[in-house]
């Protein structure tokens, strides 16, 4: 699915609510728990499906507090 397919649909789409960092790492938590959860918690093959590094992923995932 296209990124925009995967934002949460707002009431008001006019409004905007919260920063831009505060919703990139809410999409980046919901994206990595869903990759981890695909590929049964293993992080190489959930980096991968991501298209980042598995380092890359260990440190989101520590910044995140996955």
């Amino acid at each position: 699915p296209s990124l925009v397919a995967r934002l949460p649909a707002t009431k008001n789409s006019s409004a905007v609510e919260g920063s831009l960092t505060d919703a990139v790492q809410e999409l980046e938590k919901r994206m990595i728990t869903e990759a981890l959860a695909s590929n049964d918690g293993v992080q190489v093959r959930a980096a991968a499906q991501l298209g980042i590094t598995e380092r890359n992923l260990r440190y989101k995932i520590k910044k995140l507090g996955l």
